[in-house]
């Protein structure tokens, strides 16, 4: 490795001493990716182990960082740490404005198009009256016009240099001599006026008639041909001005429509002869204006003269006062507009001169300190509580409704806490709103003294909450006579030897939203289903803590009996029967088959008379019968679907006995709950 003396330049002031990106340099590199296949681009990965020290800084180009090795696996990025940035340099010296490139050169003007046909004059309005006309102020004294110098010989411009300091404000030299006013081309003889005779009274103005209709103007004649424009040279001296060329001939101007009638015009005075013309004297009142004559027919114009010298204007007297503006006539249709020439092309332009460097950016000055946090404002500021009507001892409570934090008494969330945790195990809650459990329509004290009477049951089973359906004294039309028989009935496995028996509209039901009952006298069930077509919750669920199920009430309150009528002979068994038909939302229905009877039923000599037998489905009169939660709410077998319907259909179990084909009956009063 050989020694250098001093620092190491190249020979040629623009070209690099060293070249990162050839990653030949040990500790230090740039590359196009940490790793990857592509063989146009350099890798970290690849970087030779020659070359690696711990230290490296590696320049990513990929995500604009640079990255030190701590040492370790070269290719685990745990063992890279990112550079941190360091702080903004200070601001350099601006550069010096580079010089303003010269003006290209102006192209010549495009040739102008020639003049659309002048569409027709619309007709005029009608005059408004003319105010009165104000004296004429005297004319003031006009000064004297200073002599103007020559204007010098424009040089041609030259490039703009550096802009120096402002230097004083020189002295204005005295304004020229005017050069001579070209003669006055003489003036006809002015025959002799004689002298003004008393001007008589001016007779008061009559009525303008209206304005006949003017003719249309006569087609204006084709411009010529305008020249190119040649380049713009230097401005030379200012020439004398040329002379007028001869004005071209007007066209014929179109007939003048016939004017309309004019009033008549009021006597003039007799004229005297005319004197010598004296200074003119102030203005007298001017007094009102006679009426106007009527206008003879306007002859055709004849050609126009060439115009001669204008002679040099007399001083102007003092405007007189303006009299009001009269209304103005409405404006003619506006003749259709001719084509636009084609514009001539732009001339080409010039080169912008360089840019000077940008000087490099000053140190970012450090961030201030973050001021004190101000106090917290009130409570119902923040966006998601809404407080109304406040009242002590209120609490806030979440409304997910609204997804707002609201004040409520104490006592509502705490019966709203309480019918929360009953519909949280899917239990039916009357009512429009939690805590509501009598269904009047009211969260109060009925019903938390409702709760605490029924501490420790289910609210299924709160008389006021709970959900049931009722038969109260069916008709002995609904009495069946039993057509199939069996030799033991409490063994009964399928209904093909069952009776099944009739139904009518139930009494009455209680039932919670989305569930609800129905009743069909045609086929003779009673159904619970959801009324949404959804499974029924969990909580109902038979594999749950506490599956829900349903239970045959019998009480003296509310019996659910069975009356036997035509009994033939004593002591033929019979036994009661449940089908459960569980319908799913997706799959095929599923049923099952239960027995409720505790034991067998025997027929008595009561069902021999008129009156006839009644028993209990409880059998004691005074107990309930359930039927078996693992056939109520049950998953399919197929896909473990929970069902949303579920269907109860009551059949009777008549023993094979001498006659038994005579025995007849129906149901007197069923009481159905669903309960845990």
């Amino acid at each position: 490795m050989p020694n250098f003396p001093g620092t190491v330049n190249n020979q040629n002031p623009n070209a690099p001493v060293l070249d990162l990106t050839t990653l030949q340099v040990k500790g230090l590199g740039i590359f196009d990716a940490k790793s990857g296949a592509d063989a146009a681009l350099s890798y970290r990965d690849d970087l030779s182990e020659a070359l690696r020290v711990v230290g490296y800084v590696a320049v990513m180009k990929d995500d604009d960082k640079i990255y030190i090795y701590k040492g370790g696996t070269w290719t685990d990025t745990a063992n890279w740490q990112e550079g941190a940035a360091g702080p903004t340099g200070a601001t350099g010296p601006t550069g010096a404005t580079g010089s303003t490139g010269a003006t290209g050169v102006t192209g010549s003007t495009g040739a102008t198009g020639s003049t659309g046909i002048t569409g027709p004059t619309g007709s005029t309005g009608s005059t408004g009256p003319t105010g009165p006309t104000g004296p004429t102020g005297s004319t003031g004294v006009t000064g004297s016009t200073g002599v103007t110098g020559s204007t010098g010989a424009t040089g041609s411009t030259g490039s703009t240099g550096a802009t120096g300091s402002t230097g004083a404000t020189g002295s204005t030299g005295s304004t020229g001599s005017t050069g001579a006013t070209g003669s006055t081309g003489s003036t006809g003889s002015t025959g002799a006026t004689g002298s003004t005779g008393a001007t008589g009274p001016t007779g008061s103005t009559g009525a303008t008639g209206s304005t006949g209709a003017t003719g249309s103007t006569g087609a204006t004649g084709s411009t010529g041909v305008t020249g190119s424009t040649g380049s713009t040279g230097s401005t030379g001296a200012t020439g004398s001005t040329g002379v007028t060329g001869s004005t071209g001939a007007t066209g014929p101007t179109g007939s003048t429509g016939s004017t309309g009638v004019t009033g008549p015009t009021g006597s003039t005075g007799a004229t005297g002869p005319t004197g010598a013309t004296g200074p003119t004297g102030a203005t007298g009142v001017t007094g009102s204006t006679g009426p106007t004559g009527s206008t003879g027919p306007t002859g055709a114009t004849g050609p126009t003269g060439s115009t001669g010298a204008t002679g040099a204007t007399g001083p102007t007297g003092a405007t007189g006062a303006t009299g009001p503006t009269g209304a103005t006539g409405s404006t003619g249709p506006t003749g259709a507009t001719g084509p636009t020439g084609s514009t001539g092309a732009t001339g080409s332009t010039g080169s912008t001169g360089a840019t000077g460097s940008t000087g490099s950016t000053g140190a970012t000055g450090s961030t201030g300190s973050t001021g004190a946090t101000g106090p917290n404002g009130p409570i119902n500021d923040l966006s998601d509580i809404n407080i109304t009507s406040i009242s002590d001892l209120d609490v806030l409570r979440y409304d997910s409704s609204s997804s707002e934090f609201i004040n409520k008494s104490p006592f509502d969330t705490f019966m709203a806490a309480a019918a929360a945790a009953g519909a949280a195990a899917g239990e039916p809650i009357n009512g429009a709103s939690l805590g509501d459990l009598n269904g009047d329509g009211t969260v109060g004290t009925n019903d938390l003294l409702l709760l605490l009477n029924n501490y420790g049951e289910s609210l299924l089973d709160i008389p006021a909450a709970s959900t049931f359906i009722k038969f109260l004294n069916i008709s002995a039309t609904t009495a069946i006579s039993a057509a199939n028989f069996v030799d033991n009935v409490m063994t009964v496995v399928n209904t093909n030897n069952l009776n099944l028996l009739q139904l009518v509209a139930s009494s009455s039901d209680n039932s919670v939203s989305p569930a609800d009952w129905a009743v069909s006298t045609t086929d003779d069930y009673v159904q619970f289903f959801t009324t949404s077509s959804a499974s029924f919750n969990t909580a109902f669920y038979a594999l749950s803590t506490a599956p829900a199920f349903f239970k045959i009430m019998d009480s003296e309150e509310s019996p659910s009996t069975f009356k036997v009528t035509n009994g033939v002979i004593a002591d033929v068994q019979f036994a009661f029967y449940v089908k459960v038909v569980r319908e799913y939302p997706n799959e095929a229905d599923e049923e099952s088959l239960a027995l409720i009877s505790n034991e067998p039923f025997l027929t008595d000599i009561n069902s021999l008379n008129a009156t006839g037998q009644l028993v209990h489905l409880g059998g004691a009169g005074n107990s309930s019968v359930s039927v078996p939660s693992n056939i109520c709410f049950v998953e399919s077998a197929a896909n473990s679907e929970i069902p949303n319907s579920i269907k109860l259909y009551f059949y009777i179990a008549v023993e094979n006995a001498e006659n038994g084909d005579s025995f007849t009956g129906h149901l007197q009063n069923l009481h159905i709950k669903v309960t845990k």
